[in-house]
């Protein structure tokens, strides 16, 4: 079973949130939800 593991990483290096599911459709999602919300000064201070 392959599980889809999604990071969001602040500009220190500390992993915030990670959010693990089984469903690849979902993780995608869930992975470009957290690109289209991160602002440009999030983006611009490092958040990934």
């Amino acid at each position: 079973m392959t599980i889809w593991v999604n990071e969001q990483v602040d500009p220190s290096g500390i992993i915030s949130s990670c959010i693990a599911c089984c469903d690849k459709t979902q993780a995608q999602e869930c992975h470009e939800s957290f690109q289209e919300n991160l602002t440009d000064q999030q983006k611009a201070i490092g958040w990934v």
